[in-house]
């Protein structure tokens, strides 16, 4: 019986494919497969990934490699749940590695505590593998808001594919998409005050490269409309409705640097609008606070707080301004 399922996707990963697959075929668990899907890759992608299943010692783990014409780590994600066969899935991307442990770690956390979802936290290292930062989860129901990047997860098998939870092809937010979704559909969720996942920092990685200007591809609507479409129910007051208001902050400060002032004006008016319609009372979310949530970071609870301020007294405007950010 396969217990875990490891899904790989690849674009144009030919620098570091092979160390990435050579940490998951060092596993100290047993009973995985991986999965890799080749997403239409130009480089030497595949010829590094065929060496290394055909050369590497997988220590009896079974490799499943699939090539596919390029339709985005979405699709590729999604066709790897439909493949799997272990009782968990979990996904690593192309440029990072795991710890010995890790899978057996994130394996016996979910397994132990009879949940759908267990969440760790992760290593951000250099190109080097020199570790830059590490962040750790504590063991509360915000923790699993903070990380929601699928690579810090393992998700029960049978719960994604009985709730037809997938990922949603869109520029920006495929992974929120994801697990909110699935943060929605179950309160079976665990977290690890653990570290095992290693996320380079790759400038030159679509997963590691920020959008920082309007476009149709960071269009933040087809994510939120497809959210308000797909979740069973959205909750006010709560953890998932001070996620919603963060995120939407991140977007104004972050996303929408180097962006036209009249298109930011625009963009926040609309973005805030669509709060006040899902979540008529927002500002009252008792998240939004200095010293809340325990675990997040001092610069997004500041960030939460002080444009939620700004625009309840109708100051955000000259707040953004005052930010010099745009």
């Amino acid at each position: 019986m396969i217990l875990l399922s490891v899904i790989l996707p690849v674009y144009n990963g030919e620098e570091h494919i092979g160390k990435c697959i050579e940490s998951i075929f060092h596993q100290t668990a047993g009973n995985l497969e991986l999965i890799i899907i080749n997403d239409g890759s130009s480089d030497a992608s595949e010829e590094v990934i065929r060496e290394a299943i055909e050369v590497g010692d997988k220590g009896g783990l079974e490799v499943r490699f699939v090539s596919q014409e390029n339709q985005g780590v979405a699709s590729a994600r999604n066709q790897g749940i439909e493949m799997a066969r272990g009782e968990y899935v979990m996904f690593v991307d192309q440029d990072d590695f795991l710890a010995r442990d890790y899978c057996q770690r994130m394996w016996e956390a979910v397994r132990e505590a009879g949940t759908d979802i267990a969440v760790s936290g992760y290593v951000r290292v250099d190109g080097g593998g020199r570790e830059l930062y590490r962040k750790r989860l504590l063991e509360d129901d915000w923790s699993p808001y903070i990380v929601m990047a699928p690579w810090s997860h393992v998700y029960r098998t049978s719960f994604l594919k009985d709730k037809k939870i997938r990922f949603l092809s869109t520029g920006i937010g495929e992974d929120v998409y994801f697990n909110m979704i699935a943060y929605a559909n179950t309160e079976k969720i665990s977290v690890l005050s653990y570290e095992g996942y290693f996320w380079m920092d790759n400038p030159g990685s679509v997963s590691n490269t920020r959008q920082v200007s309007i476009s149709k591809k960071s269009d933040p609507f087809v994510l939120l409309e497809r959210l308000k479409r797909d979740m069973p129910q959205r909750k006010a007051g709560g953890y998932e409705e001070y996620f919603m208001i963060r995120y939407i902050v991140w977007y104004i400060l972050y996303t929408l640097r180097g962006s036209e002032w009249k298109d930011v004006a625009g963009m926040q008016e609309r973005l805030f609008q669509w709060l006040s319609e899902n979540y008529p009372a927002y500002w009252k979310n008792p998240n939004i606070s200095f010293g809340k949530p325990r675990g997040d970071s001092l610069v997004n609870r500041w960030s939460v707080w002080i444009l939620v301020r700004a625009r309840r007294l109708g100051l955000i405007k000259p707040v953004l301004r005052m930010l010099s950010i745009f």
